[in-house]
């Protein structure tokens, strides 16, 4: 039995991965924070701290899997209980950093077969004067301490490929979006108040960012580790779209006025666009869903108007 081990198997990708992965007959293992995690039909859930070093290892040394893909993070200011910071910025470096170190650690002592995936994010890059094209060349400037991890991670991966001879590949994963994703998540406001008809006030109604679907992210994320190379690539669709464009298409999907949207600021900003022309190239990268698809298609499946497992290209 092909055996895969995700981290984080309750997320939007996590659980987006695991039907990928369980549609090509993959055994998967997926670690989630608590019990009461919801992970995919199907998937065998291990209740396990990934920043704890010897639990993980004791879980890697009792599943053996052919497969990792590191999706876990600690990003979030609930990451760290009510307002702690030092908590938060503890959890980071634990789950983002640490876990990646501990299963880097693992597979080079006891199983050099397995390939491994670890995401990054484009937390990673600041535009500052101008939009940033960002591409595997380009210098990181971490504009959160997060996004200091992620740099971090990066790091040790290749270290991981270049040095030890892993098979480990890192992606840098700009926003991607389903219906998956959480309520606190303004793409998910922003539809969840569509559907419903609720009054809706966005902090900044003209801010932009590169936005693609999870789904592609996660097909992206399996191929990588299905190549007969590791590497590193920057996954995005490579346009900025502004928030009042989601605004504009889920409401016009629902047949509202977005008219009744209000908002404090309508600014634009300038902001970190992928180039995915090297995953493109190598075969990594296929996007199925273009940006307007991606919103109809996320109103349509929480508006029941659509199963939540159906895409629409």
């Amino acid at each position: 039995m092909k055996i895969a081990l995700i981290t984080g198997a309750g997320g939007q990708d996590g659980r987006l991965l695991s039907r990928l992965l369980l549609a090509d007959h993959w055994d998967i293992v997926g670690l989630v924070r608590r019990e009461d995690s919801v992970v995919e039909p199907g998937v065998r859930k291990i209740v396990c701290d990934v920043g704890d070093g010897k639990a993980l290892r004791e879980t890697l040394d009792g599943v053996r899997p052919a497969r990792v893909f590191h999706l876990a993070a600690a990003h979030h200011s609930s990451e760290g209980g009510a307002g702690d910071k030092s908590a938060e910025v503890a959890a980071m470096i634990r789950v983002n950093f640490e876990a990646a170190a501990t299963l880097l650690d693992w597979i080079a002592a006891k199983s050099r077969t397995t390939r491994a995936v670890f995401a990054g994010s484009s937390q990673m890059y600041q535009a500052q004067g101008a939009d940033l094209i960002v591409d595997e060349t380009t210098t990181a400037s971490p504009r959160t301490f997060y996004g200091h991890t992620k740099v971090w991670t990066r790091d040790l991966v290749r270290h991981a490929r270049e040095r030890l001879g892993l098979h480990a590949s890192f992606a840098v994963l700009f926003n991607h979006e389903s219906e998956l994703r959480g309520p606190s998540y303004v793409t998910r406001k922003i539809v969840d108040a569509a559907v419903s008809g609720a009054s809706l006030e966005l902090m900044n109604i003209g801010g932009r960012a590169d936005w693609s679907a999870a789904r592609d992210i996660v097909a992206a994320l399996a191929a990588m580790a299905e190549r007969a190379s590791p590497g590193e690539y920057v996954l995005g669709s490579g346009e900025a779209h502004r928030v009042r464009d989601w605004v504009e298409l889920a409401y016009a999907r629902m047949g509202r006025d977005p008219a009744s949207v209000t908002a404090k600021n309508d600014a634009p900003n300038f902001i970190p666009i992928a180039n995915p022309r090297k995953a493109m190239l190598d075969g990594v990268w296929r996007p199925q869903r273009a940006f307007h698809a991606l919103v109809e298609n996320m109103t349509d499946a929480i508006s029941g108007t659509q199963s939540p497992a159906t895409d629409r290209h």
